[in-house]
């Protein structure tokens, strides 16, 4: 007997090498698009755009938005106020 909970079929977003993978959810449900980046600034438009979406979704892409910043180099405190 399976314990725990079950895996979902898909991944709406992952961390993958230093890379972020997320469903570009503007597509749905005719097409499922993943969106890989490096960049903190992409994660930031797909928030603005609603390609990432529901509450607990967009607080994960936001931390990892500024995981890619901080791993850029880039200004924290910049890259929080995007």
């Amino acid at each position: 007997m399976p314990t725990g909970t079950p895996e979902p079929s898909f991944q709406p977003i992952a961390w993958r090498g230093g890379t972020l993978r997320f469903l570009d959810q503007t597509l749905l449900p005719a097409e499922e698009r993943y969106v890989d980046t490096r960049d903190h600034r992409a994660v930031c438009d797909a928030i603005r755009r609603l390609a990432v979406r529901g509450a607990p979704l967009i607080g994960i892409a936001g931390a990892y938005g500024l995981a890619l910043a901080a791993q850029a180099g880039e200004d924290m405190a910049a890259a929080a106020e995007e």
